[in-house]
């Protein structure tokens, strides 16, 4: 028997607003960063991650999102010292995912995008050189 793998045919890209989005977040970042790459030992979370906003990518099945696809955190950088300048981080496509080339890119897009309507004039981010093409 064959089996076949279903792929949603709708993403929805937004702020995380539910614990269930924000623990497929942190599961899919270990999955790439821990697991996968080798770069963290058992967690890649940071001091960073409870000020961040964290950003998902839902895959949809019958316009309901149903599981975190792809993942990426924004911050203002130094709030106070340095008002209006953002960073991006922790860019995460779920490897069953990544041939949607055009995912990761509407993760940066959606980042750059809410960064800016939050007050952001400047924006950096930590990148891979592997996926620096996507910038």
């Amino acid at each position: 028997m064959t089996s076949f793998r279903f792929y949603p045919g709708e993403y929805r890209i937004r702020p995380v607003n539910a614990d269930w989005e924000l623990q497929g977040c942190a599961a899919l970042r270990r999955a790439v960063f821990c697991d996968e790459q080798g770069l963290f030992q058992d967690d890649d979370s940071d001091a960073i991650d409870p000020n961040a906003l964290h950003i998902a990518a839902l895959g949809c099945v019958l316009a309901q999102p149903e599981q975190v696809v792809g993942t990426v955190r924004i911050h203002e950088s130094q709030p106070g010292i340095q008002p209006g300048v953002w960073m991006g981080s922790r860019l995460a496509v779920h490897n069953d995912f990544r041939c949607d080339h055009a995912l990761g890119h509407k993760l940066i897009r959606h980042a750059v995008r809410l960064a800016h309507a939050r007050g952001c004039h400047q924006f950096f981010a930590h990148v891979q050189i592997k996926n620096a093409p996507l910038f």
